[in-house]
């Protein structure tokens, strides 16, 4: 049996997805293995560069076509922290946010949920957001769940999304 949904509940469904990431989601690209789900920690030497999100709506209206599909706003390329082929992305949510110390503990953090830091360095203290996931997915340069300007990627090279489409 093949199921299918009246096309304004498709609408909806992206208008909820598109609500859930917030006004200020993250896209970590990862690489080595992608992990199970967005439940499950990924080693944090496996973040190649975290993409901020428009600040104000992450993706325009889904259209009234079949598929239904949004378009993330447009995403600033980011320089990578490390020298590696990306192989997945996670998305983030913001939470909330903590003022920490350099030396500052962090309890009770869920997995799958990721401090990001205000700026690329903390001194003594600042200011970090708590992230929840949203999704996960593959990327690649074309036909991926997320595509950029290259998998390949050089520490201090900017890295760039150059699709994120999201349908149904």
């Amino acid at each position: 049996m093949t199921q299918t949904l009246y096309q304004s509940v498709r609408q909806a469904q992206l208008t909820a997805l598109s609500t859930a990431y917030g006004a200020a989601a993250q896209i970590v690209i990862g690489g080595g293995t992608m992990p199970t789900d967005c439940d499950t920690a990924f080693a944090s030497d496996s973040v190649i560069v975290a993409l901020p999100m428009t600040a104000t709506t992450p993706f325009g209206a889904p259209t009234a076509a079949k598929p239904s599909v949004m378009t993330a706003a447009a995403i600033t390329a980011v320089n990578a922290y490390s020298t590696t082929t990306a192989t997945f992305f996670r998305s983030y949510a913001q939470a909330n946010f903590q003022s920490i110390g350099l030396n500052a503990s962090i309890a009770a953090l869920a997995v799958g949920q990721m401090f990001i830091a205000t700026a690329t360095t903390l001194t003594g203290s600042g200011t970090a957001y708590l992230m929840n996931p949203v999704e996960q997915g593959t990327v690649g340069t074309s036909g991926a769940d997320l595509n950029l300007n290259t998998t390949a990627i050089v520490a201090g090279g900017p890295v760039s999304i150059t699709s994120f489409t999201r349908s149904y």
